[in-house]
């Protein structure tokens, strides 16, 4: 290669170089800018949502029948201070829409079976660890509520509660209280005490 030859190669291997560089720098500029975008459009999007409920806590009512969902829903919304984020409709459950709605309560009734009620329990407390599980339990019966409490509920009601019990409850879950009717209160309370005396814990007040 003759001396003029190899100055041209030189100067396009420079000019490619530079367009190569020139082209990644627009491209770092370009995915930097989206995902500035991005954040501010996630910002503006909680800052609207924090707007549109005014404060309201997000239920999503997860029932099998469909009598009891829009009763529920109905029920949920009717005082005006709580907003019903979505419905579950489809099988199987799906803890992911927990997360997509943007749900701060989780209102499950019980489908009858415990296995299929702590799988659902245990689902959303590993995939969305933030929302609050309120359960709407069939029979109320002690060894479902112990096994519901240590799967992760921060309620419990029975299946006979009434509409005003079940939104206190939310209301109650969504102030970080436990919820639970007064006997199953009692049984907590005499669980612990067993565990105490088995682990020779004392406890002085």
């Amino acid at each position: 290669m003759n001396a003029g030859a190899r100055q041209n190669y030189l100067a396009v291997g420079e000019q490619g170089t530079k367009k190569a560089r020139s082209n990644g720098e627009r491209t770092m500029k370009m995915e930097t800018e989206a995902r500035v975008e991005a954040r501010i459009a996630e910002r503006t999007g909680h800052a609207c949502r924090e707007a549109r409920t005014g404060g309201k806590p997000r239920v999503f009512v997860a029932a099998e029948n469909r009598l009891l969902r829009e009763a529920l829903s109905r029920m949920l919304v009717k005082g005006g201070d709580i907003e019903v984020a979505g419905i579950f409709m489809a099988e199987p459950f799906r803890a992911e829409e927990l997360i997509k709605e943007e749900a701060d309560i989780l209102l499950l009734t019980s489908r009858g079976s415990m296995n299929e009620d702590l799988t659902a329990i245990r689902t959303v407390r590993a995939c969305a660890p933030n929302v609050q599980i309120l359960l709407i339990g069939m029979a109320g019966e002690e060894t479902e509520f112990m096994q519901c409490v240590r799967a992760g509920v921060h309620g419990y009601l029975p299946k006979e509660a009434s509409a005003e019990e079940v939104v206190e409850g939310v209301r109650a879950v969504q102030a970080g209280e436990a919820v639970c009717p007064g006997t199953l209160c009692a049984l907590l309370f005499h669980y612990f005490e067993r565990d105490a005396g088995v682990y020779g814990v004392v406890f002085s007040f």
